[in-house]
């Protein structure tokens, strides 16, 4: 590896959330310590980074000159995080449209409703094939393919894919619990904002 090489891939650490110490570099890039921290310095005189230190573990790392960090890398306990904030938001859309089953009659005993709770986790956690719970077949099939497309054509863009799956996440769960409050309303898988009769009755005598 050459010292551009090295400059590319610590600009892609740091972007990827990586906080660039020694030690964090020598794992990420396979490079011998003394490497590292002699490239690190070189680049730091060059002004391309700059050294930080943190007085509360006592510990040297440096920053990417101008470089805004848009994504942190923090292994499982952050995936648990994010995954207990959409947990959060489903919790809180679940509450939302819990009133849609309420002062409505529906042709189902308790025992064969369906959970509003499962509908939206299941859309959220599985978005697209959530919807397979309680949505029409086809609104499924389509919203699963539809899904897998978008994210074969823009996944793989650095932070457009993790704005893509939340957003995807959160629009399944959304209609994970619209089309599980419908079925229990109407005893089948049926499609959401069904166009009524509206026909104006004229008074009587007229």
């Amino acid at each position: 590896m050459k010292l551009k090489d090295f400059e590319m891939a610590v600009i892609e650490l740091a972007h990827e959330g990586v906080r660039l110490t020694i030690p964090n570099v020598v794992a990420s890039l396979k490079v011998k310590p003394d490497q590292a921290e002699r490239w690190l310095d070189d680049l730091a005189r060059e002004d391309k980074l700059e050294v930080e230190i943190d007085e509360d573990e006592a510990i040297i790392y440096y920053r990417v000159r101008g470089l805004t960090v848009t994504a942190e890398k923090g292994g499982v306990g952050s995936e648990l995080a994010a995954l207990g904030d959409k947990a959060m938001a489903a919790a809180s859309l679940g509450v939302a449209l819990g009133g849609l089953n309420r002062d409505k009659a529906s042709p189902l005993p308790k025992d064969k409703r369906k959970s509003l709770l499962a509908g939206i986790l299941l859309g959220l956690f599985l978005p697209g094939l959530g919807l397979f719970y309680a949505a029409p077949w086809l609104v499924a099939v389509l919203g699963t393919v539809g899904i897998i497309l978008v994210w074969k054509l823009l996944g793989w863009i650095p932070l457009i894919g993790s704005l893509l799956i939340g957003t995807c996440a959160l629009g399944s769960a959304l209609l994970g619990g619209l089309y599980t409050a419908e079925f229990n309303r109407t005893g089948k898988r049926a499609k959401l904002m069904k166009k009524t009769s509206s026909k104006r009755r004229l008074p009587p005598g007229r």
